[in-house]
């Protein structure tokens, strides 16, 4: 059994006593934004890995695979793709509002979509399973 490593769900917030007394709001308004993140924030742990820093991975000739998989994880933990394309070009709040709606749409079809592909898998699995039971009447 593997032991899994529970992170915390927002990071630790920065200690301010060796803070001038004029960075001290700077300081409490920019933890509350880093805490009322909705995506994970890389914390010191996930930037310090074996695998690499930062958003780098260490590839290896012996996890070119797990090193692929690992740099996908973070890219999607940090939400990077949806921040590139909001900062590709510049837009409107209806064309943002419209493209959320289809975005949501779509997860919400794609999820249908696995579902029914799931039960005809399962549905097969049935068929073989009793063409095979009951063989012999």
């Amino acid at each position: 059994m593997q032991a899994v490593r529970l992170l915390p769900r927002f990071p630790p917030l920065i200690s301010t006593f060796n803070a001038p007394s004029h960075r001290l709001a700077a300081l409490t308004l920019s933890n509350q934004a880093d805490q009322n993140r909705s995506y994970r924030r890389h914390t010191f742990d996930t930037l310090n890995h074996s695998t690499g820093q930062g958003r780098s991975v260490r590839v290896t000739a012996v996890n070119p695979t797990q090193a692929y998989f690992k740099l996908r994880d973070i890219i999607q933990e940090s939400r990077l793709n949806e921040l590139v394309r909001s900062q590709e070009r510049f837009e409107r709040n209806t064309d943002k509002r419209r493209r959320k709606r289809k975005e949501k749409e779509w997860r919400t079809y794609m999820r249908h979509v696995k579902k029914q592909v799931q039960i005809a898998f399962d549905l097969q699995n049935r068929t073989k399973i009793e063409k095979e039971t009951y063989k012999d009447i």
